[in-house]
């Protein structure tokens, strides 16, 4: 258990050291070139942590990057539910954070590259609102 949730953690601890605005750009070419799976997955989790602008798009083509049966595709879409539980989101964070996880469940469930045509048939657990 601490060995799965360590990339989590690592991300969690330092993004907020190492965040700003005007990283986006570097942080995708990065993200994009990058050959190491583990350190590609930690980027790809500093993304739904931060959410720069642009993000969506490129977890979707890190999603349809994976194998179907996963642990990053676990992970992302364990992160994906957590951020959409516990953070403060506005209705297009909400959308996208929604549409990644249906698509972490489609990919897994069904497979493909990105099968966006399965989509509307995931539905997810209602969100609970805090007050």
């Amino acid at each position: 258990m601490i060995i799965q949730v360590n990339p989590t953690n690592v991300v969690g601890f330092f993004k907020d050291d190492i965040f700003s605005n005007k990283i986006g750009p570097l942080l995708y070419d990065q993200f994009e070139n990058e050959d190491n799976k583990l350190i590609k997955h930690q980027l790809a989790l500093f993304l739904v942590f931060t959410r720069p602008r642009e993000w969506r798009k490129q977890i979707e083509n890190y999603i349809a990057s994976l194998n179907k049966n996963s642990f990053y595709l676990f992970d992302i879409s364990n992160a994906l539910g957590a951020r959409r539980k516990f953070d403060f989101l506005d209705d297009q964070e909400l959308r996208n954070i929604e549409f990644l996880m249906k698509l972490c469940c489609a990919k897994h469930e069904f497979g493909g590259q990105k099968p966006l045509d399965k989509i509307p048939k995931i539905s997810l657990p209602k969100r609970e609102n805090v007050e």
